[in-house]
């Protein structure tokens, strides 16, 4: 055996001192004393067991001090040492607390949603975010792991492309953030799914690439009646630069809603989910009117409308296709298109988004293009915000 700290057995001397200084006071008898007119009672002094005792508590005092002194020197019983290198990881995860986060419009509101997903991300360490993050040579290589591995428990060659479906699946469940079962689900649910639940699926999403959503862009947020399978409808507005017969040329500055192929578009109706005439986009063209460089949308008819005119989007009942707007994105947001196929229902889904509810004020000059019948629900009293009515 040796001592780590052998030098701090030198505090055996404190030990050693008081029990020396517990002697001499034992041998020079120095105890109180009085006087009395017979000293017949204390003629014979104690010499019992039970006189032996009144030291059991000093001996006691003395052994732990002594064990203290044992254990701070660090006592061990071998001196081979072996070094052990470690590595550890810092996560750090940036969130918006702002005001916003405390919407109640998911359950139980924005900030607790984003701890839970931060905390599954910091417990089970994600190499990518989703599937589509991981590097194609990664993958690659992962692929021919996998493919000979199923060789060689004798898989018919012709089946294991098939067998590689599942096996790349399960590989995205184990890397991909978005493809993991979210570690509080009582479902086993992934995480994407988890965060849609407390979202909503964009129902009129982009029909290609490109599209971008701005900060103040309205939006409607619907749900069952159990508030449940909630779906969320962005307002996609349209200014008119000029129309030439079945030529709408949309303004294109970089701040406005960009237009696609299979768009259905009208002038907005008087009120808000009302009737309206619309046209199909068939084609979509980058031009000039002027200095004014706009989208040359031809459509699959006619569209009545003049220079400054707010065009919106139309659904299937030949109504506006927002029927109550009580949300809004509140940032930017860009989305690409990625068109997911497979049977599932959920994979059909492209995007999923959480607006922000009334209460807040907007600048309507920063905001998408306008129409009256939207203006109608503008409950701020002061010129140039817009305001929605509170929800809830």
């Amino acid at each position: 055996m040796f001592f780590e700290y052998p030098k701090l057995l030198w505090l055996m001397v404190i030990p050693a001192l008081l029990v020396l200084h517990y002697i001499y006071l034992e041998l020079a008898e120095r105890h109180p004393h009085f006087r009395v007119s017979t000293a017949v009672p204390w003629l014979v002094k104690g010499t019992g067991f039970k006189s032996s005792l009144r030291h059991v508590p000093f001996i006691l005092r003395i052994a732990a001090l002594c064990l203290i002194v044992v254990a701070i020197a660090r006592p061990r019983s071998s001196e081979d040492m072996e070094k052990i290198d470690t590595e550890g990881i810092d996560i750090v995860l940036a969130m918006d607390v702002s005001t916003s986060m405390s919407a109640v419009d998911i359950q139980p509101n924005r900030i607790d949603v984003a701890k839970d997903v931060a905390m599954h991300a910091a417990a089970m360490r994600p190499a990518y975010v989703k599937s589509t993050d991981v590097p194609t040579d990664v993958l690659d290589k992962e692929k021919d792991i996998m493919r000979e591995q199923l060789l060689n428990e004798g898989k018919p060659a012709d089946k294991v492309e098939n067998i590689l479906v599942g096996k790349v699946r399960k590989y995205y469940e184990e890397v991909c953030l978005e493809n993991q079962i979210f570690i509080k689900a009582e479902n086993k649910e992934t995480v994407s799914k988890f965060v849609a639940n407390n979202g909503g699926k964009i129902v009129n999403a982009p029909k290609g690439e490109g599209f971008k959503f701005f900060a103040g862009d309205l939006m409607e947020f619907r749900t069952n009646e159990n508030y449940a399978k909630p779906e969320v409808y962005l307002l996609k507005t349209y200014l008119v630069e000029s129309v030439s017969g079945s030529v709408v040329n949309i303004v294109k500055d970089g701040y406005k809603h960009k237009p696609f192929v299979g768009d259905k578009i009208g002038v907005a109706p008087e009120e808000i989910g009302g009737e309206m005439s619309a046209a199909t986009i068939t084609k979509v063209a980058v031009s000039k009117v002027g200095e004014q460089e706009v989208w040359a949308c031809t459509v699959s008819g006619t569209i009545a409308a003049e220079k400054g005119d707010v065009l919106v989007e139309a659904g299937e009942d030949g109504k506006m296709l927002i029927k109550n707007i009580n949300a809004f994105a509140d940032c930017d947001g860009d989305m690409p298109y990625n068109a997911e196929e497979g049977d599932d229902e959920f994979e059909k889904a492209k995007y999923f988004y959480t607006p922000a509810v009334g209460g807040v004020y907007i600048y309507i000059h920063k905001m998408s293009p306008l129409p009256e019948c939207v203006k109608k629900v503008n409950v701020s009293q002061f010129n140039g915000l817009f305001k929605l009515p509170t929800v809830g």
